[in-house]
């Protein structure tokens, strides 16, 4: 029984819940030249889940989705939808390992506010 108490502390911190890590933090991912004519995308993640976060033009709100999706974070990578952050660069790719762009995390909330708000502009 002490084997395998210590086994499980062990395993906790040499493998620590890396969920926690992100939530609470947002991602503004803006599109390479390649792909200039697509809006960059923001997301924000809580409890183990991401949300996306955009301007809805017919009620002219910042909306975040109302059916959030998991994230599966590693030592190397954020995946969620269909976008992966390799977390080395920060650059995202769709399935097929195309590079697409870049990300950023910011602070708050607010900054995704802000920043959408300027990207109208």
């Amino acid at each position: 029984m002490k084997i395998f108490i210590s086994l499980i502390i062990y395993l906790t911190l040499i493998f620590p819940v890396f969920g926690n890590e992100i939530d609470n933090k947002e991602l503004i991912c803006e599109y390479n030249a390649d792909n200039a004519n697509r809006p960059n995308e923001y997301y924000w993640f809580s409890d183990g889940q991401v949300f996306k976060v955009w301007f809805d033009n017919k009620k002219s709100k910042i909306k975040k989705s109302t059916y959030p999706a998991y994230y599966k974070l590693t030592a190397d990578y954020i995946r969620f939808y269909r976008i992966f952050v390799l977390l080395n660069n920060l650059e995202f790719t769709d399935r097929n390992n195309n590079i697409l762009g870049e990300c950023k995390f910011t602070k708050t909330f607010k900054n995704i506010e802000e920043s959408i708000i300027n990207g109208l502009n």
